[in-house]
C-alpha cells in the first residue's frame, strides 16, 4: 500500500523547487548582464580607436603641412639671399668699372661675364642675373646713378627690368674729396670714391614677400 507524503515534506520539496527556479533565473540574468557589459565595452573600445585614429590623421596632416611650409620659407630665404648677393656683386663691380658702353642707357652687363653677354651667378642653387642701367651727370657729386635689376637668369634684360625680383639704385660720386675740377669724361682713376644706395626694393617675383626700401651710405 503506497504511503502518502507528509504535508510538511511536500512543502519543503516545493520550496526547494522554487528556490532552484529562482537561482536559475538569477544565473540567466547575471549572464545576460555580463553579455550586455561586454557589448558596451566593445562599443566603447571601438569609439576610442576611431577617436585616436582621427587624432593621428589630423596630427599627420598638420605635420605634413608644417614641413611643406618650412620648405617653402627656406626656399624663399635662399632665393632672396641669392638675389641680394648678385646685386651686391654688381654694385661693387660697376662702382669702379663704369662700363658705360654697355650700361648707358642699358640694360647691360654689370661685369664682364666669362662667356655670353649676361652678368650672372649661381648661388644657393639659384641662377640669378643682374642688369645695369646708368645715367651720368659729370657736373654732379652724384656722377653716376646706376639702377640694377636682378632676376632669374632665364629672364632677359628687357623682361627683367619690367618685372624685376630685386631693384637697387646706387648713386656714385666719382670726384676725389676737395677736387673742384669738373670731369669732362667718364672717370678712370677716381671712380666710385663715394657710393650711396638710394633704393633697395623687392619686386613681386620675390617669393619671400616685400621688404621696405632702404637708404644706406657706403664708404669707400
Amino acid at each position: 500500500m503506497r504511503k502518502s507524503l507528509h504535508p510538511l515534506t511536500s512543502a519543503r520539496a516545493g520550496n526547494r523547487l522554487s528556490a532552484s527556479s529562482v537561482g536559475e533565473r538569477d544565473i540567466k540574468k547575471s549572464g545576460s548582464r555580463r553579455r550586455n557589459d561586454a557589448g558596451t565595452s566593445l562599443v566603447l573600445a571601438l569609439l576610442y580607436v576611431v577617436a585616436i585614429s582621427l587624432i593621428v590623421v589630423a596630427l599627420a596632416s598638420w605635420v605634413t603641412s608644417d614641413l611643406t611650409n618650412t620648405t617653402k620659407f627656406n626656399n624663399a630665404a635662399q632665393y632672396d639671399s641669392a638675389l641680394r648677393s648678385v646685386a651686391q656683386l654688381g654694385i661693387q663691380n660697376i662702382r669702379y668699372n663704369p662700363l658705360m658702353s654697355q650700361t648707358s642707357p642699358g640694360p647691360g652687363e654689370c661685369w664682364a661675364p666669362a662667356s655670353g653677354s649676361q652678368s650672372s651667378q649661381t648661388i644657393n642653387g639659384y641662377s640669378v642675373a643682374v642688369y645695369c642701367r646708368t645715367a651720368q651727370n659729370l657736373a654732379s657729386s652724384q656722377t653716376r646713378i646706376v639702377t640694377l635689376d636682378a632676376c632669374p637668369s632665364n629672364k632677359l634684360g628687357p623682361a627683367c627690368i619690367l618685372t624685376p625680383s630685386l631693384t637697387a639704385k646706387v648713386a656714385f660720386d666719382d670726384y676725389l674729396p676737395g677736387n673742384s675740377n669738373l670731369l669732362t669724361s667718364t672717370c678712370v682713376s677716381t671712380c666710385g670714391e663715394g657710393a650711396t644706395i638710394v633704393q633697395w626694393t623687392w619686386g613681386s617675383v620675390s617669393s619671400a614677400g616685400l621688404t621696405p626700401s632702404t637708404t644706406t651710405t657706403v664708404t669707400p
